[in-house]
């Protein structure tokens, strides 16, 4: 009975430390399995790869000695709580930079249309879509004309053009390189190295800016909040600042050129210098109707709040 007790008294230690032994490298484990699971949600808020970093460096000090072929949960953990502030960085820069650019883009549409504005307190009537040679022949884009109305550097410049050649002329050509900022689209940084603008007016019958004649502010009998003066299109029809083309309605492809400008839209600013955002399913019976002045339909715009 004796030599019985002591041979189960000697069982006992031997079972309780393996117990404990290896209840620690699972927690452990548990724990490097858990900082992954942190880390990777860090990567979208950061908050949580906070305790997911202590949580992977317990455990791969842990999991050193008694499990090292389960440290890779740890490291990964580690990896992916670290790359969180950079992920959190870059969406806030996304974020701040996409503002930027919202910002700057009505911002210089509203310029070049005070611009316009200008010119017809000066000359009483919307400047032409070009300048015209003797031929009717389109040698220059209305971003030229309305140089002088910008400011002292526009005037400056628009002295260097000669205004019966065209855009592309030896002499002109040369002037493509100093294409004022507000022309200048923030969407994309590698259009000003290309001297190439996204801010067209819409061309065809009827616009406000028109090849076949001059129109003056009481033309427009949809009045100048329903009439649309500057339109954004997107990089792909960018067009050289000084070449007189503009965006042309389609019927086939309504939103040729607007569509995907960015992500919320595009921007369009009307006569009257207020401007609204157009999402890539307008209706084009509405968008066009705004392209004109005297079409008289009853839409309502969508203003920006």
């Amino acid at each position: 009975m004796d030599s019985e007790l002591s041979s189960s008294e000697n069982l006992e230690p031997s079972v309780l430390p393996n117990e404990a032994t290896d209840t620690l490298p699972r927690s452990s484990l548990a724990a490097a399995q858990a900082s992954v699971v942190l880390g990777f949600f860090g990567l979208f808020t950061c908050i949580t790869a906070i305790p997911g970093f202590f949580l992977a460096i317990k455990s791969i000090v842990a999991l050193r000695k008694d499990r090292p072929r389960d440290q890779w949960w740890a490291w990964v953990g580690l990896i992916l709580c670290g790359l969180a502030p950079i992920t959190t960085c870059l969406i806030l820069y996304n974020g701040f930079s996409h503002a930027i650019e919202r910002k700057l883009t009505r911002s210089r549409m509203i310029q070049i249309g005070e611009a316009v504005n200008r010119y017809v307190d000066a000359e009483g009537h919307y400047p032409p879509q070009a300048i015209y040679s003797d031929t009717e022949k389109p040698l220059l884009s209305w971003r030229v004309l309305i140089l002088p109305y910008l400011n002292d550097q526009g005037k400056e410049l628009y002295q260097k053009f000669h205004l019966n050649e065209a855009w592309d002329s030896p002499h002109n050509r040369q002037l493509l390189t100093e294409m004022p900022g507000v022309y200048q689209w923030p969407g994309d940084w590698f259009l000003p190295h290309q001297h190439k603008t996204c801010f067209l007016v819409p061309q065809g019958k009827g616009v406000l800016l028109s090849r076949s004649k001059e129109v003056h502010p009481q033309e427009i009998q949809d009045g100048r909040e329903n009439t649309i003066l500057l339109m954004e299109v997107n990089q792909t029809h960018a067009v050289p600042w000084t070449q007189p083309a503009d965006w042309v309605f389609i019927e086939e492809e309504p939103l040729n050129g607007l569509a995907a400008s960015r992500k919320d839209g595009f921007y369009v600013l009307f006569a009257d210098l207020n401007y609204s955002t157009f999402d890539d399913d307008i209706d084009p019976k509405k968008l066009k109707a705004w392209t004109t002045i005297n079409g008289r339909e009853p839409y309502v715009v969508p203003r920006e709040d």
